[in-house]
């Protein structure tokens, strides 16, 4: 990713997970920015009770070489979005964002014309909203019905782009 990348890598993981991303990244030739999380006030509760339920996912912020920007300016690295709210998409997969959190990632992390690139598919939420954006897609798959799916999902019409 690091040597392909001319702008933002941004890759959802484990907290535990997020410094050996950083290290990998790094060692490729990106520069690591910043810890980002996503709050899911919706998350699933820990049914066991032995711990504390997950009610977040972080993801890495890395950039390219040279200097970087996004389109936040001084807003926080913390996204609260329900994981139901996927604009009337259904939940394909086990691991599917929220499609208004993609869409504003889209928005904060990229411009009108770059090519986004998402190496694990899944439904295809990121190309969606790449599409529904203005942006060009790459996606990548190894399970051929999650390729049907996502597939299925960039042929409808383009979603409401609104926030509400």
């Amino acid at each position: 990713m690091a040597r392909l990348s001319r702008g933002w890598i941004l890759v959802f993981c484990q907290i535990e997970a997020a410094m050996l991303w950083r290290i990998q990244l790094e060692a490729g030739g990106a520069v690591y920015k910043r810890c980002c999380i996503w709050v899911k006030p919706d998350g699933m509760p820990q049914y066991s009770g032995d711990r504390p339920g997950m009610g977040y996912e972080t993801f890495v912020a890395c950039h390219a070489q040279g200097r970087s920007k996004w389109n936040g300016g001084g807003k926080h690295g913390v996204f609260i979005f329900n994981k139901g709210e996927n604009g009337g998409l259904p939940n394909d997969h086990e691991t599917q964002k929220p499609l208004k959190l993609i869409k504003q990632l889209i928005q904060l992390f990229s411009n009108v014309g770059n090519t986004i690139l998402d190496p694990f598919i899944g439904s295809g939420t990121t190309l969606r909203a790449a599409k529904d954006l203005g942006r060009k897609a790459i996606g990548i798959e190894i399970e051929e019905k999650y390729c049907e799916i996502a597939a299925k999902r960039l042929g409808q019409e383009v979603l409401n782009l609104r926030d509400d």
